[in-house]
């Protein structure tokens, strides 16, 4: 994607069309209407390929975010229909080695997945899955987790291991 330059650019490309317009009467001869014609559509096709980009990678993180979130609130629903103790504290830890998580999800940046970004997770359970449960983030680890994402429960509180 151009990034940032792409917006400044085209705004600054605009404005000089609206000036030139004003001021001369260069649309008036044939060639330059052409010239111009072209040049707008150029512009328009490249902006619309990068807003599809764009919307594409922000509907793919925000699909793994809420698969995420889901999965959490599969695993704290099997374990209160297991034991009858309803979770509510979760003990996050989050281990960031980029072999976890974030390899599963090759196409997507850390900084376009909130919670690849470790990012606050109790936030994305609320909103996704309505499960309002507090929070923390622990950075010993308690158990050795096998998965790159993991659950392990102690009467009320859910530990989770993450492995971005």
């Amino acid at each position: 994607m151009l990034g940032r330059l792409f917006w400044s650019i085209g705004s600054i490309y605009g404005l000089t069309m609206i000036q030139i317009y004003l001021n001369t009467d260069i649309l008036e001869k044939r060639l330059y209407k052409i010239i111009y014609i072209i040049l707008i559509l150029i512009y328009a096709s490249v902006m619309y390929i990068e807003m599809y980009n764009a919307m594409k990678e922000c509907k793919l993180s925000n699909y793994i975010d809420k698969s995420i979130c889901y999965e959490i609130k599969e695993n704290i629903n099997k374990y209160e229909q297991e034991t009858q103790n309803k979770v509510e504290l979760l003990k996050i830890k989050l281990q960031i080695s980029g072999e976890g998580l974030s390899k599963k999800y090759k196409n997507i940046k850390f900084r376009q997945s909130y919670i690849l970004a470790s990012l606050s997770i109790k936030s994305f359970l609320e909103f996704y899955c309505g499960l309002s449960i507090d929070t923390q983030y622990i950075t010993e680890k308690i158990i050795d987790f096998e998965n790159d994402l993991d659950f392990y429960f102690v009467d009320n509180v859910c530990y989770i291991y993450m492995n971005l």
